[in-house]
């Protein structure tokens, strides 16, 4: 059932974003960073240099399609309450890798007070490889 590995995403999503916005190096940096996972996937987080939610989530995308050598699939698009964080999830095909499946989900922190930092969790595995439609994940 796709709802309860959504929510697990999200809260890693969140915890990373929580680091990002905590860690002071992590900000002052210019670069993103990247965690490998060794049975597939990456976490990629970092400060990202826009002041708008869709400049940042744009930004973000656009390393996505760089990185992949192929635009993203958006698909569930989501807000927090306070409309600090947002979210998309998507899905891509990695051109520079073969033609691999990729989802994803990435997270945009516009806190008040501080620079927009964001997070994707990228993931490899067989589940991606069947192409899930990206609109119907649940927040």
């Amino acid at each position: 059932m796709p709802q309860p590995r959504t929510t697990g995403l999200v809260s890693l999503a969140v915890v990373v974003l929580w680091l990002i916005t905590s860690i002071p190096s992590a900000r002052a940096g210019g670069s993103l960073k990247v965690i490998d996972n060794p049975g597939g996937g990456q976490v990629v987080y970092g400060p990202v240099d826009q002041s708008t939610p869709q400049g940042a989530m744009a930004a973000v995308l656009r390393y996505v399609h760089i990185h992949f050598g192929d635009r993203p699939q958006v698909g569930k698009v989501f807000k927090s309450t306070d409309g600090q964080i947002f979210g998309a999830f998507f899905t891509v095909t990695a051109k520079s890798d073969g033609n691999k499946p990729i989802a994803g989900l990435v997270i945009v922190s516009l806190a008040r007070g501080s620079k927009a930092a964001a997070a994707v969790l990228l993931t490899t595995t067989p589940a991606a490889s069947s192409k899930p439609n990206p609109s119907s994940y649940t927040s």
